[in-house]
């Protein structure tokens, strides 16, 4: 580890719930319980490991503690460290700055029964409740791995269980009595034509957009494979006129489409209501930003599980984790 040095790292707070879908039948057990039962049956790494798309990852250390609330009461808790790697692949280098005109960029392989590190994640769980600390791969990946190694050990549908983003409640209160008027979703519709066309799990912004621009394209009558690079810097916002004797649409659904953006937890939309107050990403997330001892390119892990207790500390005692 780099002495003296700290990287900036974000916490988020998240739920977790079973979903029923079919006949599906699911363990009478929360996600602690759940993850405990998986962790004391594979007991070596390649047990645990998933594969992700062009990537893998696995848990690479667990650990069942303890934290001392701020009442003085003892719980316990699982921490975890999950790893992204891509297997085979190499690391580029460039030489340091010399007297030369130019270099080469290089490429090396890892050493032998090792692989270059892609990022990861910090984790801790208890019953139900989810902190995670995730460094250069996303939330969406951490829980992705959960959900695989579930759905694998216990031969479920990944589908059945969510991690909820859980938000600022006043926030949620706030939509809910003022109600929705615009909604911004800040995108670039030449760039949401090449990218969300290809996701598969396509969240509420979008489906929104592709809607958006298959309606522009039918409008100005072009067809697929027109270049649209001249919508670039078009805005695209969603107006709401409740007080239209003809409205289609309720506030009640307008509502429920606010919280639809919410859940997708997807960066850079921002709701106004109809009092005029404006809501963006970062008002509804519980969430903190902290420093973490750097680790090479990502954190240390004791320390960024030390940071985790400390958060859910603080949560608990705000009220926000509430039993």
């Amino acid at each position: 580890m780099t002495k003296g040095k700290t990287i900036n790292r974000t916490m988020y707070y998240h739920r977790f719930s079973w979903i029923d879908i079919g006949d599906e039948k699911k363990p009478d057990l929360n996600l602690q319980e759940t993850l405990k039962k998986i962790l004391e049956s594979k007991t070596n790494t390649l047990l645990r490991k998933i594969n992700m798309d062009d990537k893998e990852s696995y848990i690479t250390k667990s650990e069942f503690s303890k934290l001392v609330n701020d009442k003085r009461e003892e719980k316990d808790i699982l921490l975890l460290h999950i790893a992204f790697y891509e297997p085979t692949s190499t690391a580029n280098t460039v030489p340091s700055p010399s007297e030369e005109i130019t270099v080469e960029i290089d490429s090396i392989e890892p050493p032998k029964n090792q692989n270059w590190m892609d990022g990861g994640a910090c984790i801790l769980v208890y019953e139900n409740d989810i902190i995670s600390c995730p460094c250069t791969m996303g939330n969406s990946a951490a829980f992705k791995h959960l959900k695989l190694l579930i759905a694998d050990n216990f031969n479920l549908n990944a589908s059945c269980m969510r991690f909820m983003p859980t938000a600022n409640e006043d926030k949620i209160k706030l939509i809910n009595k003022e109600g929705v008027s615009y909604i911004d979703l800040n995108l670039n519709l030449y760039k949401a034509s090449l990218e969300y066309a290809k996701l598969k799990d396509r969240k509420t912004k979008d489906q929104i957009a592709l809607g958006i621009i298959d309606a522009l394209k039918s409008l100005f009558n072009r067809n697929d494979d027109t270049d649209i690079r001249e919508l670039a810097n078009m805005k695209v916002g969603l107006t709401f006129n409740l007080n239209n004797e003809n409205k289609q649409i309720s506030s009640k659904q307008l509502c429920e489409l606010g919280t639809a953006f919410i859940n997708d937890e997807k960066e850079g939309y921002s709701i106004k209501t109809q009092s005029g107050n404006t809501i963006t990403f970062d008002d509804l997330k519980i969430k903190k930003t902290i420093k973490v001892d750097r680790n090479g390119k990502t954190m240390n892990t004791r320390n960024a599980w030390n940071c985790l207790k400390n958060y859910y500390v603080e949560l608990e005692k705000s009220g926000i984790i509430d039993k």
